[in-house]
């Protein structure tokens, strides 16, 4: 409710356009906007993350996904293949707070993400993880030809550990440019 109320208040402030709100978010704030285009993607353009999967449980596998999402949004995910902080493979643990928590896979946000869009073309067939870890026979994968022309992509940073890499920040903002509301 928090998050919802900020971006209406802000929107209607500062006269924004509401059909390019983007959120971005490192860690646990990745994890944040995950969960900002499951609940409130009626208010967001595209999000992009790094370094956060979708789901942070405290119980053991098999993990579970959040339901529906309000509508569909575009999601560029990030993640560094040597991140032990939030290990992107093999439902990793992390914790917070003295807390365990296992973790989703990049595999399952993405293929979440391109199941809640209903994409209908995927790049490749790669997983992105093998053997519970990133796989180096791809560097990601891409899904489009999802309802309201929004995109999924993922993108491995090679050798890269828990860090939100300046050097891309170019790449992001393209991928919100093009990525408005219809």
């Amino acid at each position: 409710g928090f998050l919802r109320q900020l971006i209406v208040n802000l929107t209607t402030q500062y006269n924004v356009n509401p059909k390019q709100v983007y959120v971005a978010g490192f860690s646990s704030g990745a994890q944040m906007a995950h969960r900002v285009g499951v609940e409130i993607s009626d208010l967001v353009a595209a999000i992009v993350m790094s370094s956060g999967t979708i789901v942070g449980q405290p119980s053991p596998p098999p993990i579970t996904l959040p339901g529906t999402i309000v509508v569909p949004v575009s999601i560029q995910e990030w993640h560094g293949t040597s991140d032990t902080t939030i290990p992107p493979c093999n439902n990793g643990i992390t914790k917070y707070s003295g807390y365990k928590f296992y973790l989703a896979t990049v595999d399952q946000s993405f293929n979440y993400w391109t199941q809640q869009n209903s994409c209908t073309i995927v790049q490749n067939s790669t997983p992105l993880c093998q053997n519970g870890l990133p796989n180096p026979a791809t560097t990601g994968n891409d899904a489009t030809g999802c309802t309201n022309n929004t995109e999924v992509q993922f993108i491995w940073e090679s050798g890269v550990g828990h860090n939100w890499q300046n050097s891309e920040d170019t790449a992001r903002w393209q991928f919100f440019a093009a990525h408005p509301k219809p």
